[in-house]
């Protein structure tokens, strides 16, 4: 686990230099998703938690498992897979390689419906290549798409690697709560609860406020970082401190920071909560929520804006038997 916590370390450290209202004061028109909605009975499973609030359909979500980002394609048949290898391999063998060849190296079957695709990471690469390993779910249409990135002298061990990660990725219905240790990841879940470089940006839509969306960030962390509170610093001006301490959530003693901005077009909220996690851990690592609004009626008060939140917020738990 020695390179994994330092990848994290390293996470953490660049997260620390991100300013706590300057991440609020992106959420309001990134996040904002549609209006009412129903949240499945016991929350949405994100990777291995809970919440009352459900993905936003156009945001492309972050989920990395392993090391290796995990994304979701829906609406892929038989044909469409295979056409889809097909497209790929040969944007690859077009792609020119400034010592010769191309950029592709080559494919590995694991299956009738996995396979890896190897690159070179760029044109100028002598190292580095690109693995891709294509894992396809015929009866529901869904294609997960696995990238992951090694030496080109660790080409065999790196397929072995995806070898062993593909039986344990397969379809979810996200209105069904796994039952057994794993990552949910939207469409799929990862079964096993080894210790990894799991990581998370989840936008969310908020049930029945169109003007407002939140986002759900996780990643498990080598060294906890400083408090939210102690890196907010000064307020700008007309900003207002809403609430502003600590605040536990399912155990976790985090901490949370809610403003109000007063603008020509009305109020905006921003609203953030942190745990900062404990090292090396799937059960308590770092966790944020965030809350904006992008219109000024998102909220009629401030007293419904706090309550959404509190709602939202206190509904984050840790699914059971995630891990």
């Amino acid at each position: 686990m020695t390179s994994k916590t330092g990848r994290c370390n390293r996470c953490g450290r660049r997260a620390a230099a991100t300013v706590a209202l300057l991440v609020l004061a992106a959420m309001g028109k990134a996040m904002a998703g549609p209006g009412p909605m129903e949240v499945p009975v016991g929350g949405a499973c994100i990777g291995r938690f809970l919440v009352n609030a459900l993905p936003v359909p156009a945001a492309q979500p972050l989920y990395i498992h392993a090391a290796k980002r995990i994304t979701t394609r829906h609406g892929v048949g038989r044909a469409d897979f295979q056409q889809l290898l097909a497209a790929r391999e040969s944007e690859l063998r077009q792609a020119r390689h400034r010592d010769g060849g191309t950029l592709w190296v080559g494919s590995t079957r694991l299956d009738e419906t996995a396979v890896v695709q190897t690159s070179w990471l760029s044109d100028s690469s002598r190292a580095g290549q690109l693995q891709e390993l294509y894992v396809h779910d015929p009866a529901q249409r869904v294609l997960f798409l696995v990238s992951a990135q090694t030496d080109a002298a660790r080409l065999p061990a790196a397929i072995d690697n995806l070898r062993a990660l593909r039986p344990r990725i397969h379809y979810r219905d996200a209105a069904t709560l796994p039952t057994g240790p794993g990552f949910c990841i939207g469409s799929g879940f990862i079964r096993g609860a080894r210790l990894n470089t799991e990581e998370l940006t989840v936008a969310l839509q908020v049930p029945g406020h169109a003007g407002a969306g939140a986002s759900l960030m996780s990643r498990v962390v080598g060294r906890p970082d400083r408090g939210l509170l102690q890196r907010a610093g000064v307020l700008p001006a007309g900003t207002v401190r809403l609430r502003a301490g600590k605040h536990s959530v399912d155990g976790l003693a985090g901490e949370e920071l809610l403003v109000r901005s007063d603008t020509d077009d009305g109020p905006e909220y921003r609203f953030l909560w942190e745990f900062q996690g404990q090292p090396e851990s799937l059960q308590r690592p770092f966790l944020s929520l965030q809350l904006g609004t992008q219109t000024a009626t998102a909220f009629s008060s401030d007293e419904e804006a706090l309550q959404v939140w509190d709602q939202l917020l206190d509904s984050l738990r840790a699914r059971p038997g995630a891990d």
